[in-house]
């Protein structure tokens, strides 16, 4: 092969330059491209923190993991670093893991909050350590182990799974108190030792409250059977919800009787107080009796006027039917992620020079508004057309006359 090196002096020589041959004809670049000698047109513009920049989307695959995928990208950029000039820097503006993370954050903060609120409700209202502490700990068991249901049916932590926990949290506790409230009254009114009041109270109410369980479970179930986006949301949330409530029946009937006959005693409670502690449980005795009582006024009124319960109950539920359609729908409640876009859109046609105009001011005015300490990543903006850029789709129009501005 002869190889002779040269160079082009004008774009028509270039136009005559062959690169091939069809049925014995030469082809030629000029017959299939065009070939002028001029300045690129400016299509699009970007400005990043201030400066000139381009935009690389990072896009994760389906079954991929949004937060592995974000930590992926952070380690990796050192090493791109040391591989491109000094003067070009890469610094990642929109994280949508951020506010995944912020959301699983806040949803394990409220887990959190509500264990301890029901702490302090059970002890209030049983008002002895020991009972209060042994319900409690159906709180951890049955959550814990929803976490091995959850693995075994390869679903992941995420805010699905979280929000039944956090739901269930509440329902969890409501069969071991029952069955603690039984043993309670069979220990000081019949006067069974522990051993025996944990058999008798949790045989006597095993059943309602296995009932109770169930009806629970069946009102989830349904939604293991959903298709499509609401099967996605919701057949996770059914099964942790289920397997959640299932546990801690079985916590309340196993576990619990057993640690309530170990560490209850008859006289748990009833040892003389004195001082402050004493006024401060009879002034709740006596508001514990007047709630009471006020509840037993209103069973007696609705038993003598049974009619006026039933039609009032009606009356309820009718103007509730009726307020149903002015209640607004929408597939998902507005979110604050912590992110801002703004979008312009100027008459169609104009020029790209013009909207890099718009958007410069608004920049401007940005820098103005916001703060700088409220900016945690920093602000991109662009605008005009570019096909190879999938930043545009982000506000669902591209264009020489449209420009977003994302911080």
């Amino acid at each position: 092969m002869l190889r002779v090196p040269g160079e082009f002096s004008s774009p028509q020589e270039i136009n005559g330059a062959t690169v091939g041959m069809f049925r014995g004809q030469a082809i030629k670049i000029g017959d299939i491209a065009q070939i002028n000698d001029s300045h690129p047109y400016e299509s699009e513009k970007v400005i990043a923190n201030g400066r000139q920049g381009a935009i690389l989307m990072v896009q994760k695959r389906s079954e991929a993991n949004s937060i592995d995928v974000a930590e992926g990208v952070r380690k990796a950029l050192p090493e791109i670093h040391r591989l491109i000039p000094s003067d070009i820097q890469i610094k990642p503006l929109i994280d949508t893991s951020a506010d995944i993370k912020r959301t699983l954050y806040n949803l394990t903060e409220t887990l959190a909050i509500a264990a301890l609120l029901i702490l302090g409700v059970i002890f209030v209202f049983l008002r002895r350590v020991r009972p209060a502490v042994i319900v409690f700990t159906s709180i951890p068991i049955s959550l814990l182990d929803s976490f091995l249901v959850q693995y075994l049916a390869g679903y992941t932590i995420n805010l699905i799974s979280l929000l039944a926990i956090t739901i269930a949290i509440g329902l969890v506790v409501d069969d071991t108190l029952v069955v603690m409230e039984n043993q309670i009254r069979r220990q000081e009114e019949l006067g069974e030792d522990s051993k025996t009041a944990a058999i008798n109270a949790a045989s006597e109410v095993g059943r309602a409250v296995t009932m109770a369980t169930l009806a629970s479970c069946v009102v989830f179930l349904p939604m293991m059977f959903a298709d499509g986006m609401a099967g996605v949301m919701f057949k996770p949330l059914s099964i942790v919800m289920c397997a959640t409530l299932l546990l801690s029946l079985m916590d309340s009937l196993t576990l619990n009787p057993m640690l309530s006959s170990l560490f209850l005693k008859a006289s748990e409670g009833r040892h003389t107080r004195s001082g402050r502690l004493e006024r401060i449980y009879a002034a709740f005795e006596r508001k514990l009796v007047y709630v009471e009582n006020s509840y037993k006024n209103l069973i007696t009124w609705t038993l003598e006027n049974p009619w006026k319960v039933v039609n009032g109950s009606i009356a309820l539920l009718a103007v509730s039917l009726l307020l149903v359609p002015l209640i607004p729908t929408e597939f998902m409640s507005e979110q604050d992620s912590g992110q801002m876009e703004i979008s312009v859109e100027l008459p169609v046609g104009t020029r790209v020079e013009a909207t890099h105009k718009v958007m410069e001011r608004i920049e401007v005015i940005f820098k103005e508004v916001i703060p700088a300490e409220w900016i945690s990543n920093g602000y991109v903006w662009r605008d005009g057309d570019n096909t190879k850029n999938s930043m545009g789709s982000m506000s669902g129009k591209s264009g020489s006359s449209v420009g977003t501005f994302n911080l």
